[in-house]
């Protein structure tokens, strides 16, 4: 909503008017107002800021499927490792290779609704689902 609102600013035009009214402080207060909310990064998972600390890259395509030269994206490490302890390497590369894929899974969607909650720094360990490990354990049988 915030990043609509600034969007729809001409801030030339906007700059022409405050100077004319003397109002050049509270104009360059709103500029820079506008700089630090465009540019603050966001998860594509849980959609908080991704701060300044817990943040690490993630391979669409995982690296040990071929995707060592595709596109990453950042995101916070406590959002990282759920992908990691939901999902196994080949359901990543054949099945939830974008955002919206992994985040349109229900056990994403509960864990995104839970750490909305949470503030930006926040890191806790996942455990590995209960599905990846029986998943696992039906591979290793074989």
């Amino acid at each position: 909503m915030t990043l609509l609102f600034w969007q729809m600013f001409d801030f030339q035009v906007l700059k022409i008017f405050f100077r004319r009214r003397n109002s050049v402080i509270f104009f360059d207060h709103l500029l820079n107002c506008r700089q630090s909310i465009m540019e603050t990064p966001i998860c594509p998972i849980c959609k908080r800021e991704l701060g300044k600390k817990n943040i690490s890259k993630h391979h669409l395509i995982p690296k040990s499927r071929g995707g060592k030269h595709t596109d990453t994206i950042d995101l916070h490490n406590i959002c990282h490792q759920k992908i990691h302890s939901v999902f196994t390497e080949k359901e990543l590369k054949a099945h939830f290779n974008t955002v919206e894929k992994i985040a349109a899974h229900q056990e994403m969607k509960k864990f995104i609704k839970w750490v909305a909650k949470k503030d930006p720094a926040f890191y806790q360990g996942n455990r590995e689902s209960k599905r990846k490990k029986n998943k696992r354990a039906l591979q290793t049988k074989k």
